[in-house]
């Protein structure tokens, strides 16, 4: 009696052993299919942020590119403005020295009529 029990859970326990190897092979092969799908999605995503990081390579360059050329007109612009304001000076100087000019013709041509009146009333 004890030998047919014995026997009855051997094979019980060799048929639940059966069982339990296939479910772990099972989830072993689900595993190894949602760690294939996961590193497919990483792919996927690492070329995602591969391909984005190339533009913002692109994008900082252009940039880069636009500040040099803002900072080299903004040197321009200041150099134009020093210019500017040397040219202003050298305007106001020589329009000075033009005012000083036309005063002494003013006072050439005073003294001019001033001895031509004098030089004809003496000769009347």
């Amino acid at each position: 009696m004890y030998s047919k029990e014995v026997e009855r859970l051997n094979n019980l326990l060799i048929e639940r052993t059966r069982d339990s190897e296939d479910l772990r092979l099972k989830i072993s092969e689900m595993q190894s299919e949602d760690l294939y799908t996961e590193h497919e999605s990483l792919k996927a995503e690492y070329s995602k942020l591969t391909q984005l990081y190339k533009e913002c390579l692109i994008d900082i360059e252009k940039w880069r590119d636009k500040c040099i050329i803002f900072e080299s007109s903004e040197n321009r612009m200041g150099e134009l403005e020093a210019k500017m304001e040397i040219m202003q000076r050298d305007n106001e100087r020589q329009n000075d020295f033009i005012l000083e000019k036309n005063n002494e013709v003013e006072i050439w041509k005073q003294r001019y009529h001033s001895l031509e009146t004098s030089s004809s009333s003496k000769s009347n």
